[in-house]
């Protein structure tokens, strides 16, 4: 016999076990029963409850008759009452159950479906700054190498290639970049770029360079002796070292730096991450843990008091 049919027959529970959930839809339409439930096994709990809540309705409803046919209708008619809520209550509390642990389902559901969404973005975050890394890393050796090449070409034809007769020496000065103190290692950096994008002979940097420094860069070039004067790398590290960078100096770069008219944004945002990786360079910072003292220690200082901010950054 049809599972759907035994029960409508039998009426037992126990058959409900081992029907399917197409076969449960079939029953309650047979019943005019709406389920709450979605999952076989709540819609078999369901069904069964409804079932017999319905059945013991009907019960009453016959008792109730029987009653009024036998002159007892006030006595019968408070126990078909009292069956009636007690069934009504039952049913109510098992809807209520249903209808929470539905809710806690859905409720945990949406949290893994969080937490799985929350792994991806992390990954692809990660996957992003490790990308970034290595191109900018790719972008720095194709640099080096470039300028490491026109220098050896420079010293393989240098004495091939004649100069110019009529050397234009202001003209060259004009094109050599401003001296700031704030960034004295990106103007020695931008001078070069520039020295040997122009193909100017590296005798003549020196030269060159020092009608740019100014403070106490300059007053570190004039104690230097003639013949360190002729060699640009001696001015260069000269001029770096009367400055004393600390790492309270870049701090103060890299959190006061802001975006010239001339410049675009892309060269913006490579200054800052240089000033921000020359700040960690000089703290030593080499992992997440260290980056969190660091950030932590700054924000502290901005709390205490002038004088022991003083002696912490001394």
């Amino acid at each position: 016999m049809d599972r759907v049919q035994e029960f409508i027959t039998k009426e037992d529970p126990l058959i409900l076990e081992s029907c399917t959930k197409e076969q449960l839809k079939q029953i309650a339409e047979h019943y005019e029963i709406e389920l709450v439930s979605t999952k076989v096994v709540y819609m078999r709990q369901e069904l069964g409850n409804k079932v017999r809540s319905r059945r013991e309705d009907v019960g009453a409803v016959g008792l109730d008759v029987s009653a009024k046919e036998n002159g007892e209708q006030d006595n019968e008619e408070v126990s078909s009452n009292s069956s009636r809520r007690s069934g009504s209550l039952e049913y109510e509390l098992e809807r209520l159950k249903l209808e929470a642990q539905i809710k806690r389902e859905e409720r945990q559901f949406q949290l893994e479906k969080l937490k799985l969404e929350k792994v991806r973005l992390e990954s692809e975050q990660k996957t992003r700054v490790e990308l970034e890394k290595e191109k900018t890393k790719q972008m720095e050796i194709e640099a080096n190498k470039f300028v490491a090449a026109q220098r050896r070409e420079r010293e393989v034809h240098s004495e091939s290639i004649p100069m110019p007769a009529a050397y234009d020496h202001k003209a060259r000065e004009k094109e050599v970049p401003q001296f700031c103190p704030e960034e004295s290692e990106s103007f020695f950096e931008h001078f070069e770029k520039v020295a040997t994008l122009k193909q100017w002979p590296e005798e003549d940097w020196a030269q060159l360079v020092q009608i740019r420094l100014t403070g106490a860069a300059r007053e570190a070039y004039t104690q230097l002796s003639l013949e360190d004067c002729k060699n640009y790398w001696t001015v260069k590290n000269s001029a770096l070292r009367s400055f004393l960078l600390t790492p309270e100096a870049y701090r103060k770069r890299f959190r006061k730096m802001v975006k010239t008219q001339r410049s675009t944004y892309a060269e913006t945002a490579r200054d800052l991450e240089r000033r921000f990786q020359r700040w960690m360079g000089s703290e030593k910072v080499e992992s997440f843990e260290d980056l969190k003292q660091l950030m932590l220690m700054e924000k502290f200082l901005e709390m205490v008091t002038p004088g022991l901010r003083f002696k912490k950054q001394e």
